[in-house]
Parts: structure tokens; C-alpha cells; sequence
């Protein structure tokens, strides 16, 4: 992360551009400089970048753990308002995405590769099938019992009971 004035001054006008810090109807104080992909934004300074959420978040609340991902309350990738960010696992990241229901496979679950279209697995199990395994554990089927029936391996039950595996679909049965 960077520090100085120096670094701040070229931080702030990519903020405001000489006006006002932009804000939307959240609050949210825009990045307006360089963003990534998803748009999250992007500052570059002598030679270095970073990520802009983060840097604002180190400047005015502190140093970030390492492995910690600094995540949205607003769900805003270009917001730097550091009471709209907080430290989080990877984990808390993505339980917050599905939660709110922006996972992209919750969005867009046609994309969702599965079932024998699944580039790795060639999975045999497809997202149909998850309430039927979900109503027969909870009719007190065993995994083994349940895994001949859909011709996956014990493993393959408990993984996804764990939800360890087809997690986004979990989770909508949960909401």
C-alpha cells in the first residue's frame, strides 16, 4: 500500500477530478480513475498499482491482514467510502455474494456449467437433481444409499449435503 501526501494528492484526483467527490444515490464515493474488469478501481502509482477500495480502506481504517479480501456493504465495485467496506475472508465474500443473490451462477444460471457440460468433471449429478437429494436425506436416506441411487460415489453425496460442491444451488434451496 502506499503512503505520503504525494500519493494521496494523486489518489484524491482520481476521486473528484477537481469537483466534488462523485456520489451516487448509496452514498458511495465513485472511483473515476482506471478499473479493472469488474469494475473495481484501479490506482497506479510510481510504477505500482493497487486496488483503490483497498487503498482507501488501508488509508483510513487501517493495515489489511494478509489473505484478507476488502469487500462491499454497498455492492459497488468503484465505492472507496471506507464506512462501505470491511475486512473479510474470501469465504465471508462470497457467502455475502450469494446471500444478496449476486453470484453470477444465481444471475445468469444458464451459465452455470453442470451435468455432462461441465468443462472438468463431466459431473453426473445436475441441479434438478438437488432437491431430490436434499428430500432424502432429510427422510433419513445414508449417503451410500443416496449415491447408488444417482450413480455418484458416497464422497459425491456428502460433498454436496457440505455444500462443498454446488454451492450457488444450495444456497437458493436455503432462501
Amino acid at each position: 500500500m502506499f503512503s505520503g501526501s504525494e500519493a494521496r494528492a494523486a489518489f484524491w484526483l482520481r476521486v473528484n477530478n477537481g469537483q466534488n467527490i462523485p456520489v451516487n444515490l448509496d452514498g458511495c464515493w465513485l472511483w473515476t480513475g482506471p478499473k479493472i474488469r469488474r469494475g473495481y478501481g484501479r490506482f497506479n502509482f510510481n510504477n505500482k498499482r493497487v486496488l483503490a477500495h483497498r487503498q482507501s480502506y488501508f488509508w483510513f481504517v487501517g493495515p489489511i491482514e494478509k489473505g484478507k479480501d476488502i469487500c462491499h456493504h454497498c455492492d459497488t465495485p468503484s465505492c472507496i467510502r471506507p464506512s462501505h467496506l470491511f475486512c473479510g475472508t474470501r469465504s465471508d465474500n462470497m457467502k455475502d455474494c450469494v446471500k444478496k443473490g449476486r453470484h453470477y451462477l444465481q444471475q445468469n444460471p444458464d451459465l452455470a456449467p453442470s451435468g455432462i457440460n461441465h468443462p472438468r468433471y463431466g459431473a453426473k449429478i445436475e441441479p434438478d437433481d438437488i432437491p431430490k437429494i436434499l428430500n432424502l436425506r432429510s427422510r433419513g436416506f445414508l449417503h451410500r444409499e443416496i449415491a447408488a441411487q444417482f450413480g455418484v460415489q458416497r464422497d459425491t453425496i456428502g460433498k454436496l449435503l457440505r455444500g462443498n460442491t454446488w454451492a450457488p444451488y444450495r444456497a437458493e434451496q436455503r432462501l
